[in-house]
């Protein structure tokens, strides 16, 4: 009956679209804000979308305050005392650890301890109770509400102040962790490269005294002088390798979206576009991204780079083998065999070892190949 009415028909598909559209935009507003607090609104989406928008903005705005206070109360706590809250039980117990007057480092310390924490969750692969590390605090706002009314030539300046005294500070410890592993070498132990630049920078003749001595004889000044320049080569060694692993990670990306535009592209003779000029614009545009993408990648992670394996890093001590330092030993002589060759070992009950052919040392003459036990008794019966 209703095939035959299509007035009666298009209310019907209409109110089941509307309602599936709000059904669908209840469910991505409620999980993009979740998403955003780190936590659950404890709100049905199907609940949800039973009302108007009005009303859907009201719930899930009381569902975002209540979750807040909660957070607020965890942390902050509910008044009891300054322990009660989260915050104030861990701040407690650092300065317990602390042992005489607080300075300027302990301060940043903590500063640097209240944004990060640690909540139980179930894992639901191993089923086990885990700690999930979490942020607790974000100074956005504040950030932003200090930076509000000020000049943009003014914060880039301080930006880069900062950025250049951070990086001076991180040359300075690299080179002091460098000059404690070397204090204790003398000059010719050091690779060729770095004695050359320390050979340089220090002179002739402290270079000539450092042949005997190690480097704890240095002055002061050539420490620093010392330091700086091992540092700088760490640093330059650690950005080196920031590089490589930024350029390896977005070019294998650039390479898959190429490949992926190779096999679409014909797509775009459908839209009455030529493939070959849409192919050779979006290549375009997908290389200067790249290009973009790397210079932000370096410069973001500049300064909080970890290098996992510093063996490449550091400068190496070369030190004598004890091959070398030792003369080679004449081989011992065997009962009726050539010097240097060992009298094969038969086993005790006559029979033959069984599994893995045992390889036996290279014979006195290095033009005959090296034979296992078993191509020898071959030979032995021809």
């Amino acid at each position: 009956m209703l095939r035959d009415d299509p007035d009666q028909v298009r209310p019907l598909v209409r109110q089941q679209v509307e309602s599936a559209v709000i059904s669908q935009s209840a469910l991505r507003l409620v999980g993009a804000i979740e998403r955003r607090l780190d936590d659950s609104l404890e709100i049905e989406a199907s609940q949800l979308a039973q009302s108007d928008w009005e009303g859907m903005a009201d719930q899930v705005y009381k569902a975002v305050q209540t979750v807040l206070s909660k957070r607020r109360e965890r942390l902050m706590g509910n008044g009891a005392g300054p322990a009660s809250g989260q915050l104030g039980h861990d701040l407690e117990a650092a300065m317990a650890k602390i042992n005489g007057p607080i300075n300027t480092n302990h301060l940043l310390g903590m500063l640097l301890m209240m944004p990060q924490g640690a909540r139980a969750t179930f894992d639901k692969k191993t089923h086990r109770r885990v700690l999930q590390r979490t942020t607790r605090l974000t100074y956005i706002y504040l950030a932003s509400h200090l930076l509000e009314k000020r000049p943009q030539e003014e914060v880039t300046e301080d930006v880069l102040t900062h950025l250049e005294a951070a990086q001076a500070t991180i040359r300075r410890l690299w080179g002091a962790s460098e000059f404690q592993r070397i204090e204790h070498a003398r000059l010719p132990e050091l690779e060729p490269g770095l004695r050359e630049t320390l050979c340089s920078l220090l002179g002739d003749e402290t270079c000539a005294r450092l042949q005997a001595q190690t480097f704890q004889s240095l002055e002061r000044e050539q420490v620093i002088q010392v330091m700086d320049e091992l540092g700088r080569r760490a640093l330059t060694e650690i950005y080196r390798q920031l590089l490589l692993g930024v350029i390896t990670e977005l070019w294998v990306d650039y390479l898959t979206q190429m490949e992926a535009l190779r096999v679409s592209i014909g797509l775009e003779a459908y839209g009455q576009r030529d493939p070959l000029v849409q192919y050779k614009s979006k290549a375009f545009e997908l290389f200067q991204n790249l290009l973009k993408d790397m210079r932000s990648g370096v410069i973001s992670r500049m300064f909080i780079y970890r290098p996992r394996d510093m063996s490449a890093v550091q400068s190496e001590v070369h030190r004598t083998t004890p091959a070398e330092e030792l003369e080679p030993e004449a081989a011992p002589e065997t009962d009726g065999g050539e010097v240097g060759e060992p009298a094969e070992e038969q086993p005790s009950d006559g029979h033959e070892p069984e599994g893995e052919e045992e390889q036996v040392p290279e014979p006195a003459n290095p033009s005959q190949p090296q034979m296992s036990r078993s191509q020898k008794r071959r030979r032995h019966r021809r």
